[in-house]
C-alpha cells in the first residue's frame, strides 16, 4: 500500500524529528527519510556476522582397493562412441541412401545433438542424433529396418531419422528441420 519515499512508521518520522530537532542547525545531519534507520534495519547492520561455509568433501581415492560395485539399477552398457569424423560419415551416408539434401540433414542432426550419438534430450525422452522419441524408437526403427537397435547406435538412428524425413517430412523436427 506504501510508495516508494514515504516514511513508514509514526515512530520512525518522531525518532527522525526528535533527532534533527535536538542539534544545532550547523551540526544537525541532513536526514535522509528514504535511507531512514529503522530499528529493524539497526538491528541488521549491528549483526553483520556471514558464518564460513563448511569445506566441501573431497571424493575418496580407492589407491589399492578395488571400486566400489555399481547399483543393481544401473543402466545398461551403450554401444561405444563414435569419432565426430565416423559420425559426419554416417551421416552423410543416410542422407545419401535416402536422396536428401546432404547438407540439410547434416544441419539437422548437427542441430539435434551435435553429432553425439549418446545424446538425450527432453529430460530423457529424446535419444541419439536424431532425437527420437524412446518412445516411439522401436516402431520406427523397424520400419526403417533396425528392429532391436539401440537409439544410441549411429548407424540405425541416423538411417531410421532419413528414412521418417523420406516417408513424414522435415517437420518431425519442428526447432531444427529449417537450420
Amino acid at each position: 500500500m506504501f510508495r516508494r519515499g514515504v516514511v513508514r512508521s509514526a515512530n520512525t518520522a518522531v525518532c527522525l524529528l526528535l533527532v534533527a530537532c535536538s542539534m544545532p542547525p550547523s551540526t544537525a545531519p541532513p536526514v535522509d527519510v528514504h535511507r531512514a534507520m529503522t530499528p529493524a534495519r539497526a538491528a541488521k547492520a549491528a549483526v553483520r556476522h556471514v558464518e564460513p561455509r563448511p569445506p566441501t568433501p573431497r571424493p575418496q581415492r580407492h589407491a589399492g582397493r578395488s571400486r566400489p560395485s555399481a547399483p543393481a539399477t544401473a543402466r545398461p552398457a551403450l554401444p561405444p562412441t563414435a569419432s565426430q569424423r565416423e559420425v559426419l560419415r554416417i551421416v552423410r551416408a543416410a542422407a545419401r541412401r535416402y536422396d536428401l539434401d546432404v547438407a540439410r540433414f547434416v544441419r539437422l542432426i548437427r542441430c539435434e545433438s551435435g553429432l553425439n550419438p549418446r545424446a538425450v534430450g527432453g529430460g530423457g525422452l529424446y535419444l541419439g542424433l536424431g532425437q527420437q522419441h524412446r518412445d516411439y524408437w522401436p516402431a520406427r526403427a523397424a520400419a526403417a529396418g533396425y528392429r532391436g537397435a539401440s537409439p544410441f547406435d549411429p548407424v540405425a538412428n541416423a538411417n531410421t531419422s532419413a528414412y521418417l524425413v523420406v516417408h513424414g517430412g522435415w517437420p518431425n523436427w519442428p526447432h531444427c528441420a529449417y537450420v
